[in-house]
């Protein structure tokens, strides 16, 4: 960086009211702009989750440091937005990488060449934009806007934490407003689903929109105020040659008074805009969401098919089609419908298009008779529930008879089976070898197998490309890959803490070419790059498999001989079941030793203290002779939090006669923890007053423990012990042995100084430093 002295003297005030107490210009190694970028996210999120508790009078948990996207999520008790979450912070780390491949050569974007203004005005100018995206919930743009300022923000090496942090929180945050600021980081109450109607308004469509809104007003009732709640509600109309308007609330009441006002009309020839009203909608649902498309007619707009498409694979977002057609249709509890109870708009061969989009969505095309939608409907029920993941998914016509296999482990609730289509005959089967076999007409359709479940484990996907030069790296590719090519995923992995990546394939949708294996390269904080040679040229899934990591130890041990040698045999076991690793053979010469070692992993929800007894047992060669070892270990989690919590006496009032018994004093302190594991315990160790507490946010959003102790005169002396979540120990003392009486801080009473005319100052704290009264001001530019 390059600045002629007025721009220090300018850029100086900028690290004032960033909140730094000196200014100095660092050299040598320094975290990267990806690491600044999700510190800063991470720690300003936590601080408007702890903001929003407070009031609305919940208990608030700080999360240990380091934070981590796992945690920030736990303590803000959202377990439903974990995915969303991960995902926000990846645009605006992927937007704040882009600078230095679209913008290495601007120097405005680096603060080089004296372009300090004209960096100023690209961080102003982002600015509002963010805030204007916020305002009208467009938060995807407000996401990349702040990705692509919060580069030329961190230019300023010496304070680029510390400014990326003061913007993002007292800027963007203020805007905002805590709700939409965490909207906008992918955080939303209940689930971060959206709940997303397309709907043929067409007078044939009568019927199943009375069906449409007798379910989702059922629907939106039972959701309100669970876990389940839709963070968001979109309608979308459309008819001939109409489509629109997008309607977007975060109001159920105001969703389904939209509903509730539709009217049918028209219809004059059958095709409709489906695709264009589907179009409206895939641009402007979150990223992720579901969208349901009801009509009874084909798409007269069959044009915008790789528009569409296009939309689809770039948002992930899935779209089920709900067709009212002559079709068989099995559900849940596999019912057969009657397929002439009336005639559709839609013939055999037209829903053909529908499909295939649901397909590429990893959504379902269902087909039922006029009249019947309501049976079909319950599919909205439960593709709203928070934190469902696809298991498996897989589209195969009359010919095949294949077996499908899936495994499921204790992260996994409320498994859904979907199969759609007319089929002959399908089995289900339990491990535990129990089957159920269905039967039904044969027909010519194809039928598509969807499994579902709920879990709190998922993961985000995205291809990339490389780049080199004056920065390396990739960046998300916004295309498909070339066919038949090599290509690279980049992989997150979401609710988990620790998670290793075993296998990462890619399967093409009909079967004909298997899996296609990938090379797996960890890059620290649940991401991966897997590599493939080549990616197959039609439609395919991504199919991950891994394990939820614990934390490893290792156990090192001898065996020795003192008779001939040969190959001994190793086992070991532990009463708590925990997964280990060992060599099941040693070889040993005559009157030799040899040495293992045994490798334990402690599952993630292992208790801290749990006593783990491991027996190693040695047994050599023709089972002759054998010994062991018992050893036993207690389990205790990573400490993240060394520091004690801190007491700061504010006032100490003596009311103290000779008459000690008729008299009282007060002592009140504030405790601090350092954003860390929190205070969990507070005694009175010494003294034998009357100890009040509470709690409250501090000027920096730290969680301040108030303490006001009361006593007689009798007793002298307090002494508070105070315990932190990670058992580190504080302690508060006071006396009035000496008759010293101790008051708070002098007051401050100048006033601010005035700011310059360009500047909007915002807030001012109040400081005393070396016993003078001073101000500390923080601003927007």
């Amino acid at each position: 960086m390059r600045c002629s002295s007025a721009c220090w003297g300018v850029l100086s005030l900028l690290l004032l009211l960033a909140g730094t107490a000196a200014f100095k210009i660092t050299r040598g190694p320094s975290v990267n702009h990806l690491e600044i970028t999700e510190r800063a996210i991470l720690d300003v999120t936590v601080r408007t989750c702890r903001s929003l508790a407070v009031q609305e009078g919940r208990d608030f948990v700080p999360p240990p440091r380091p934070l981590t996207a796992s945690s920030v999520i736990r303590a803000c008790d959202a377990a439903e937005s974990s995915k969303s979450f991960h995902r926000a912070i990846k645009v605006i780390q992927t937007n704040n990488k882009r600078v230095d491949i679209i913008r290495l050569f601007d120097p405005n974007f680096h603060f080089d060449d004296e372009t300090f203004e004209k960096g100023r005005d690209i961080i102003t100018d982002g600015l509002r934009i963010i805030k204007d995206s916020n305002k009208l919930e467009n938060f995807e743009a407000a996401r990349e806007k702040l990705g692509e300022i919060t580069h030329p923000l961190q230019e300023n090496a010496a304070t680029e934490d510390a400014l990326t942090k003061r913007v993002t929180e007292n800027d963007i945050r203020g805007a905002a407003g805590d709700t939409d600021f965490l909207r906008m980081v992918g955080i939303t109450k209940g689930s971060n689903k959206a709940l997303c109607f397309v709907i043929d308004t067409t007078g044939s469509m009568s019927d199943e929109i009375r069906d449409v809104k007798a379910v989702t007003a059922s629907l939106v009732d039972s959701k309100v105020g669970t876990r389940d709640e839709p963070s968001l509600y979109i309608l979308v109309p459309f008819n001939d040659p109409e489509f629109g308007p997008l309607m977007r609330t975060t109001d159920p009441n105001v969703f389904k008074t939209w509903l509730n006002s539709i009217t049918v009309f028209g219809g004059g020839d059958f095709p409709e805009m489906s695709l264009s009203g589907l179009q409206l909608a895939l641009a402007g649902a979150p990223p992720g969401s579901e969208i349901f498309l009801f009509t009874d007619a084909t798409a007269k707009d069959i044009h915008l098919e790789g528009a569409v498409i296009a939309l689809i694979e770039r948002t992930k977002t899935v779209v089920n089609f709900m067709l009212t057609g002559s079709f068989i249709f099995l559900f849940r509890s596999v019912r057969e419908i009657n397929s002439n109870d009336q005639t559709s708009r839609m013939s055999g061969s037209e829903p053909q298009l529908y499909s295939a989009l649901a397909h590429a969505s990893g959504g379902q095309a269902i087909q039922v008779p006029k009249g019947r939608l309501s049976e079909a409907t319950t599919i909205i029920t439960e593709s709203s529930a928070a934190s469902l993941v696809t298991i498996l998914q897989a589209t195969r016509g009359p010919e095949n008879n294949e077996s499908f296999s899936f495994s499921v482990d204790e992260s996994l609730r409320n498994l859904t089976i979907y199969i759609t289509g007319s089929v002959l005959n399908f089995t289900l089967t339990s491990p535990s070898g129990v089957s159920q076999n269905i039967n039904s007409p044969n027909d010519s359709l194809a039928a598509m197998k969807v499994i579902i479940g709920q879990s709190g484990i998922d993961f985000l996907f995205d291809f990339v490309q490389f780049f080199q030069g004056a920065s390396e790296g990739f960046d998300v590719l916004e295309n498909r890959p070339a066919a038949g090519g090599n290509a690279t995923l980049l992989l997150t992995l979401t609710g988990l803490d620790s998670g290793t990546l075993t296998g990462v394939s890619l399967v093409e949708a009909s079967g004909a070419l298997g899996e296609l294996s990938g090379k797996v390269e960890p890059l620290g904080g649940g991401d991966f790059l897997a590599r493939f040679d080549t990616i197959p040229s039609g439609d395919f899934v991504v199919r991950l498999k891994g394990r939820a990591d614990g934390s490893s130890f290792s156990v090192p041990f001898t065996v020795t001989t003192n008779g001939t040698g040969g190959i001994f045999t190793i086992q070991a076991t532990n009463d708590q079941g925990l997964n280990s690793t060992f060599p099941s053979q040693l070889e040993l010469a005559s009157g030799g030793s040899a040495n293992g070692t045994v490798t334990l992993t402690s599952r993630l929800d292992t208790p801290t203290g749990t006593a783990v007894t491991l027996t190693i047992q040695a047994q050599s060669p023709g089972g002759t002779d054998t010994n062991y070892v018992v050893l036993r270990f207690s389990i205790v989690s990573k400490a993240t939090d060394n520091s004690k919590p801190v007491c700061r006496v504010t006032s100490v009032v003596d009311n103290c006669t000779p008459n000690c018994s008729q008299s009282t004093w007060e002592v009140r302190a504030n405790l601090t923890d350092d954003n860390s594991t929190g205070i969990d315990r507070i005694a009175l160790q010494n003294g034998n007053g009357t100890l009040n507490t509470s709690t409250m946010l501090g000027p920096d959003g730290e969680n301040v423990t108030l303490v006001v102790y009361n006593a007689s005169c009798c007793s002298l002396d307090f002494k508070l012990v105070a315990v932190d979540g990670a058992g580190n120990v504080g302690f508060c003392f006071e006396t009035i042995r000496n008759a010293a009486s101790t008051t708070a801080e002098p007051p401050v009473t100048n006033a601010p100084p005035p700011p310059p005319a360009w500047l909007q100052i915002f807030e001012c704290r109040a400081l005393v430093i070396s016993g003078k009264p001073s101000w500390l001001c923080w601003a927007s530019w």
